[in-house]
């Protein structure tokens, strides 16, 4: 009995041994380095792999004290049933835990020879991360802080890479973007007395902290109303200062807000997707110029004029004062398709020659329209065609075109239009932008003005356009110095319509 135990003592030992040299081989497969490697620079995945390799270690070794205790019950169990009993199966327990830790990392390695190398992806930092840099010294940067004191000595930094990763942002082609981070600085602490100027960073720029307190956000597409000039914070004559005022797609048929004096026009950031933004401003309300305006309507695009429309810069600061009193619409620009070249925004601009889109017509076609983006056009270089329309011919004689006609007795020949599609369309007694003494009016014109004036435009219909151009947009009382006409047509279309 005592030869059979020494025996069995023999073979234990002899098992437990070849576990630990599998075990030890297994951890040399994974090439898992231990806890003593390390330091308070590791990064997370070195620590996952350590206290993964730790456990293991602390499997084995607890398997192996569990059996040679078991051994040495059986060893000392002196022929007592019981005893020997608990002794083999702790022995039993303790091989197949060895053995079950063995054989999963055999069967695991087996399976997918790449899991005997244990990695993990380092987390790269966030594209757009913004820095405050002192020196050697980087922290964390606060997008809204009410005291900068602890920090007067640091710069705000957006630096190009971080750890050697890519920090600006860059669109699903790898092609980066032109984003802006927009600082707005305070004197004092806790958001007061905010300064003239604003701070504006880009990818691969800092800017010194020499304010008390300040807020920041990424620049959004849009359109920014400034109270100081050059598109700053502080009102001309004034020592308090105002954030801008931000508006997306919007029309305002009263502006009764504090005096405007620069407008900036924020587009996407990326030049060839957008969204582009832009502009037009009546010193009338109700999206119309007053009979003897002066510098009625402006134009405002993202270049200053119709031919850029945010190709060559995403951001443009326009001075100019908005008086009380004044409308206007903010639009967004139909961009560009996959191609390229201007999208499309509907079928085009149908004109009329009779109201309620009748009589003899003329289709601005959406090909047209696209060419440059917008169109000008003067309604009298067209010719309506007459076919299928139940108009006498001395009707047809009277408007050849769709011009204004003063031979006999003054008339007009465009007298309703139809718009198919997403479209701006302006009426106006001159060509260029910034004009004085002009008369303008834009179609389609919005649901809240027609709520509030449904006695002058009783034939608008939002869904297609103007019925009856005679209500809606001309003065024919001449003698009165109240006759206007369609000098021109600006077609703008449109990434959608209007609210």
């Amino acid at each position: 009995m005592q030869n059979s135990k020494l025996k069995y003592l023999f073979l234990s030992i002899l098992i437990t041994f070849a576990l630990l040299q599998g075990s030890y081989c297994s951890a040399r497969v994974l090439e898992v380095p231990g806890l003593p490697g390390i330091t308070d620079q590791s990064t997370l995945p070195q620590y996952v792999v350590a206290i993964f390799s730790y456990i293991m270690g602390i499997g084995v070794t607890l398997a192996f004290l569990f059996l040679l205790i078991g051994v040495v019950q059986y060893m000392t169990s002196a022929g007592r049933t019981e005893a020997i009993s608990n002794a083999k199966s702790r022995i039993k327990s303790a091989i197949l835990g060895l053995f079950l830790m063995l054989s999963s990392t055999i069967i695991l390695v087996t399976i997918s020879p790449e899991l005997k190398n244990i990695k993990i992806e380092t987390l790269k930092p966030v594209p757009g991360t913004i820095k405050l840099i002192k020196g050697e010294e980087v922290r964390t940067f606060p997008t809204i802080m009410g005291d900068t004191s602890n920090i007067a000595d640091y710069t705000i930094s957006w630096p190009s890479t971080i750890d050697g990763q890519p920090n600006c942002l860059f669109d699903a082609s790898g092609k980066q973007i032109n984003a802006t981070y927009v600082i707005y600085p305070y004197d004092e602490v806790g958001f007061k007395k905010i300064k003239a100027e604003t701070k504006r960073i880009k990818c691969g720029e800092s800017t010194s902290i020499y304010f008390a307190s300040y807020t920041s956000a990424m620049e959004q597409p849009g359109v920014y109303f400034f109270p100081g000039a050059d598109c700053g914070l502080i009102a001309p004559g004034s020592s308090e200062g105002s954030l801008p005022r931000f508006f997306g797609q919007i029309t305002i048929d009263n502006w009764n807000g504090d005096r405007m004096n620069s407008i900036r026009i924020v587009n996407g950031d990326d030049p060839s997707k957008g969204p582009f933004y832009g502009m037009l401003i009546f010193k009338g309300v109700n999206q119309t110029t007053s009979e003897t305006g002066v510098e009625d309507w402006q134009s405002l695009e993202p270049c200053g004029d119709f031919n850029c429309l945010g190709r060559t810069r995403e951001s443009t600061c326009l001075g100019m004062g908005i008086l009380e009193g004044s409308s206007f619409t903010i639009y967004p620009w139909v961009g560009y398709d996959s191609s390229g070249k201007v999208a499309s925004a509907g079928s085009g601009i149908e004109m009329r020659t009779r109201p309620s889109w009748l009589g003899g017509r003329f289709l601005i076609s959406d090909i047209d329209i696209r060419d440059k983006g917008y169109l000008q056009v003067e309604p009298g270089d067209y010719e309506p065609d007459y076919s299928g329309a139940d108009v006498p011919d001395e009707e047809q004689d009277l408007c050849p075109d769709f011009g204004y006609q003063t031979s006999g007795d003054n008339h007009h020949c465009l007298n309703s239009l139809h718009i198919l599609g997403n479209y701006i369309v302006l009426f106006s007694d001159s060509k260029e932008a910034g004009v004085v003494d002009a008369d303008a009016q834009r179609f389609p014109i919005s649901r809240a003005l027609l709520k509030d004036t449904q006695g002058v435009y009783n034939g608008y219909d939002p869904a297609n356009g103007p019925r009856d151009l005679t209500k809606d947009w001309y003065y024919n009382d001449c003698t009165l110095g109240k006759c206007n006409h369609e000098d021109w047509l600006t077609i703008i279309p449109l990434a959608n319509k209007i609210p």
